[in-house]
């Protein structure tokens, strides 16, 4: 068999017989909105427009699972496509030429094409586009004499070359882009606005870029017309695992089941660079920052978005040029915006959502692009959720599955102090002077080194991970990338920047939208604050300073920046805790409604505790005791390397007595909820003393030596300390903590309901293996419960008292095991940290490069740090049904990191128990987490009972 013979048996497997192309045209529409996973987004909604009676020029899509077969004949080194597939869009371009009246690669009356992407998920910029196809040396004559503007013809010519070259062959934009700066300087005026070059200045600057083109690949550049369009479309599938897409992905967790291959869209074109009477834009119909209904001064709705006057659909998205607000337009061409305010407020309607819409106006004819439910902040999320409940009947269920529960903790992080004018307040409460202003493209308060481009971010940001681990405490990882515009290769940067400030786009460029929806905040079209002198600033890239005014600015200098107001200021400016507004309240609201999971809060500390509380938490599921001691560490530590009883005695009075007060003040601020405090459960190793101020110390308290203290430490020191004498290993070799600690939370509550606050304490038994080991605990405090009930001549029961136990050892989650300890303990609560890194093997703090690289090679998909690994979930639910079959009475929580997280959330509240009773038993009773992850937790586990939890 030779190559070709075994090149088509393969194009034949991959590619079956079946149909691959959908059309959207007057006379036939394939599609509808329902068939994004198949369509894609865009193409799918092209079709809905299109069965709607708005005018949409027409297009072919060619489906996502082409895009698989593709990518997997390309893994084979079979890059062209089969004939097969280009007969059948073929056929979709007859039926295109049919409606428009002009013919694919013909001389007098040429049809023109753009070739888009179009995932199931918007992922905006993050795949390639390709628009003016179908234009050669040939064709181009015909667009002069149907158009008569030689002007506009090779203006569209020299954008083709440019995104064809880049796109396809692979040539750096840049380079083109140098050429027309070269023209323009020539000029005179290398700012010079594009749509100021002449027909004859454009033509000289396609003869640069042909032999440009010819230099870097060694051929001309393509006049065959049918080949542009098979390399285009090649071009699209390719770029659905370019380096940034993958990036997009998995920043947004988009994961195959969300969206899986690009469809290819292939739109007649509709040219808004005819002139003055032609234009392009993108607006929202409400505000993506706030999710508001947007009105001006007279009271008449207005739409949030930017047009450009001769232009085309890049220039704005690319913040190439700078563009007009769209209300705008209502002077420029009033019937024109009458007829796009008419479809704006059609498609809200029909969608019930929030939309983000591309349009052209060709020759006072209006166009649209596409349509597609907005990204949006999380404050807007929240609103337009809301909002649709009350305009568009939406039930609070659905509105509720419309808001991103990973997001909403965006809500709580913190914004500027301002004075009563307005003003941001610097660390001496005095107004700091703002330096520049722009667009607010994406809300929220931020501060941190400035860098001035994305790859320069990136290698801050992961010098500065270094650091990290030496010193958790280092804020050298804040980033403000100040530049002058973004594009979809930066998404790497963007990502790792704290807020992100252009002096170049609008509102709807792609800085803003990919930082609206990053949840980061964002200013574009900046400029310094001095109006008269606003265009007095100046990024010089060579030396890395910003000039603004009279300002100059150095790489890693302090600055900050208000994503809300468009603000940017110098300094590390303090914040404050925002107001929670009376939309978030709704929300949580609904979620109590329909979650059937409690939510709990990992919290000692008295702030954190308190802000617990105010985000809605139903109890602490999480009290760590070690936390407390690190306030008194050298107390602790007097008393861990004390030499004698009688010292030992001394230092855990002190700190029984600290203790006790520490937990007053839960119970009191968590008044009738539960409380789960954990014995104390970390290795010895952490809290030995290891400044030698802090061996003085200790050597002081206890009357010895700095070296009999550094003798005693090297006596506990521990080969693998976290294997090691720790939880209830560490309980039961040093019982005088368990029975301090046990003391201290009795009479806490004791005292507290003394002094009518109502308590529920619960005491939890770490790192247990055993059932020995839990009943070996359970015998060393149940006595001091007793002796401390008598004292008060109160019950235990009068408490609701409840000792339970955290499951984060695989021995303790086997099944037959599992149930021993379901028979002994009244609750149980899975510590996630611990039992991934001891089912995986995998250390939390010293493989993180490792799953970094395991998960961009397709290893795992998610850090099992983060989302539970299917192994851990599969010994999870083994241990929950052997211990709710044993005991169906016993409370089971999960209090790891995990126990925030939306995807594992959604795991965990699938799990039910067949108990014997009547009805299946809920495996999980509550999840418990930090407490700014309360609001997100909320919503998840609403999300997760309202979709019935069907996950692999």
């Amino acid at each position: 068999m030779d190559d070709s013979q075994r090149e088509n048996n393969i194009i034949k497997q991959i590619y079956p017989r079946r149909r691959r192309v959908f059309l959207s045209t007057s006379e036939r529409v394939e599609g509808n909105s329902k068939m994004k996973m198949v369509l894609g987004g865009k193409g799918a909604n092209i079709a809905e427009m299109k069965r709607l009676g708005i005018p949409v020029p027409p297009a072919l899509t060619i489906d996502t699972r082409t895009n698989l077969e593709y990518l997997r004949a390309s893994s084979q080194n079979i890059k062209k496509l089969p004939q097969i597939l280009i007969d059948e869009y073929m056929k979709g371009i007859r039926a295109i030429e049919s409606e428009t009246e002009n013919v694919f690669g013909d001389k007098e009356s040429p049809l023109l094409v753009s070739v888009r992407s179009g995932a199931a998920e918007s992922m905006p910029g993050m795949m390639d586009t390709i628009l003016n196809l179908g234009l050669n040396d040939e064709t181009i004559q015909g667009l002069i004499a149907k158009t008569g503007d030689e002007r506009f013809a090779y203006d569209s010519y020299r954008r083709f070359i440019q995104m064809f070259s880049d796109v396809v062959l692979g040539i750096e934009k840049d380079k083109f882009e140098a050429i027309i700066h070269e023209k323009k300087s020539s000029k005179g005026n290398r700012k010079l606005d594009d749509t100021l070059l002449s027909a004859d200045d454009w033509k000289e600057i396609i003869n640069q870029y042909k032999f440009l083109v010819e230099k870097e690949t060694g051929k001309p550049f393509p006049q065959d017309v049918h080949q542009q369009l098979q390399l285009a479309i090649t071009a699209v599938f390719s770029s659905w695992n370019n380096d940034r897409a993958i990036q997009y992905r998995r920043i947004h967790r988009i994961t195959e089941e969300m969206a899986n291959g690009t469809a290819v869209n292939v739109q007649a074109m509709v040219f808004g660079n005819t002139g003055n009477e032609s234009g392009t834009g993108v607006i929202f119909t409400r505000n993506p920052n706030t999710g508001e209904v947007m009105y001006d001064e007279d009271d008449s709705r207005i739409f949030y978005g930017d047009f450009l006057i001769n232009a085309q659909g890049e220039d704005v998205v690319a913040g190439i040029r700078t563009p007009i607000d769209i209300s705008e337009l209502k002077n420029i061409m009033p019937e024109v915006y009458q007829k796009l305010f008419d479809t704006l407020i059609l498609l809200e309607k029909h969608y019930r959502d929030l939309q983000d819409v591309e349009f052209t106006i060709e020759n006072k004819k209006l166009y649209m692009l596409q349509t597609r439910n907005g990204k949006r902040t999380i404050k807007a999320a929240v609103k337009s959720a809301i909002d649709a409940t009350k305009e568009f009947g939406v039930s609070q269920a659905e509105a509720l599955l419309r808001i991103p529960a990973n997001e909403i903790t965006q809500l709580l992080l913190p914004t500027f102090k301002r004075d009563k004018k307005g003003h941001i307040l610097n660390e001496n409460n005095q107004p700091q002077d703002v330096i520049a202003k722009g667009t607010p493209a994406s809300i929220g308060a931020a501060k941190g080194q400035i860098v001035f481009t994305a790859s320069d971010a990136v290698n801050v940001y992961n010098k500065a991970q270094i650091s990290k681990e030496k010193d958790p405490n280092t804020d050298t990882d804040q980033l403000i990338l100040v530049t002058l515009e973004t594009s979809p290769d930066d998404i790497g940067g963007m990502e790792v920047s704290n807020g992100i400030c252009t002096f170049v786009g609008g509102k709807t460029s792609h800085a803003a939208v990919v930082s609206r929806q990053m949840q980061t905040p964002a200013i574009v079209s900046m400029k310094y604050i001095d109006k008269e002198d606003e265009d007095n600033w100046n990024i010089d890239y060579e030396n890395n300073i910003l000039q603004i005014g009279p300002h100059k600015i150095k790489r890693l200098d302090w600055v900050s920046m208000d994503g809300t107001t468009g603000e940017l200021l110098l300094g590390k400016l303090p914040s404050v805790e925002p107001e929670l507004d009376e939309n978030f309240k709704i929300i949580m609201d609904w979620t109590d409604e329909f979650r059937s999971v409690g939510i709990k809060a990992n919290a000692e500390e008295e702030k954190v505790v308190c802000h617990a509380k105010q985000y809605g938490a139903e109890g602490i599921g999480l009290a760590r005791t070690e936390h407390m001691f690190f306030h008194n560490v050298v107390l602790f530590q007097t008393m861990l390397m004390a030499d004698t009883e009688t010292k030992k005695e001394k230092a855990l009075e002190k700190l029984l007595n600290i203790q006790k007060n520490d937990f007053k003040m839960i119970f009191k601020h968590m008044e009738s909820k539960s409380v789960t405090v954990r014995l104390l459960d970390p290795p010895i190793h952490e809290f030995l003393p290891k400044k030698d101020t802090d061996k003085k110390l200790v050597a002081d308290a206890l009357g010895l030596l700095v070296k009999d203290i550094d003798e005693l430490a090297s006596k506990m020191h521990e080969s693998n300390p976290m294997l090691g004498t720790r939880g209830v290993r560490l309980l039961l070799k040093h019982p005088e903590i368990p029975v301090m600690q046990v003391r201290a939370i009795i009479r806490a509550a004791f005292e507290s309901k003394n002094e009518g606050v109502d308590v529920k304490p619960e005491i939890m038994i770490p790192l247990v293996n055993d059932v020995e080991e839990f009943i070996a605990i359970k015998n060393i405090i149940n006595p001091v419960i007793d002796e401390e009930s008598k004292k008060f001549e109160m019950s235990r029961d009068s408490l609701d008292l409840k000792i339970g136990t955290m499951i984060e050892l695989p021995a303790a989650a086997m099944p037959n095991m599992a149930a021993a300890i379901a028979k002994e303990a009244d609750f149980a609560s899975f510590g996630t940290n611990d039992l991934t890194q001891t089912v995986m093997g995998l250390s939390r703090d010293d493989t993180t490069g490792y799953i970094s690289n395991c998960i961009e090679n397709g290893i795992y998909k998610k850090d099992p740090f983060e989302v539970l690994h299917p192994s851990v979930k599969e010994l999870i639910e083994q241990c929950i049904v052997a211990m709710k079959q044993a005991n169906p009475d016993i409370v089971i929580g999960i209090c790891g990191e995990h126990g925030g997280d939306p995807d594992s959330i959604a795991f965990l509240n699938s799990i039910y128990v067949d108990t014997g009773l009547e009805q299946k038993v809920k495996g999980v009773d509550y999840v418990s987490m930090s407490p700014s992850r309360i609001p997100g937790g909320k919503v998840a586990a609403a999300q997760a009972e309202l979709m019935g939890s069907n996950l692999d």
